[in-house]
């Protein structure tokens, strides 16, 4: 008896498994690793950004954020995006057109 409970549960451990990790996983993309390295001078813009709630930025630390930023977009899991159906461009309309 205590043989068929065991076995019973590790069938439904594993069943309910797969389906929790495959029905996670469908929607996002897969996670990798970021490009590139921080320093301890990257870190310190972005630490001056975040004290200065991100005012009073050079130029250049600005466009470092906008890369830390970019490459992280890239790397970090996300919802996949699904794709935006296009509509058909009938022409203009006219006031006498209805719809």
């Amino acid at each position: 008896m205590l043989r068929k409970i065991v076995i019973t549960s590790l069938i439904l451990g594993l069943f309910t498994g797969n389906l929790c990790s495959a029905a996670a996983s469908s929607g996002y993309t897969k996670a990798s690793k970021p490009e590139l390295s921080l320093t301890t001078q990257d870190i310190a813009v972005i630490e001056k950004a975040i004290k200065n709630d991100f005012r009073r930025l050079s130029k250049a630390d600005k466009n470092k954020l906008k890369d830390f930023l970019e490459d992280y977009k890239d790397a970090v899991k996300h919802e996949k995006q699904k794709p935006v159906p296009s509509k058909p461009n009938l022409g203009p309309k006219t006031v006498n057109d209805t719809d």
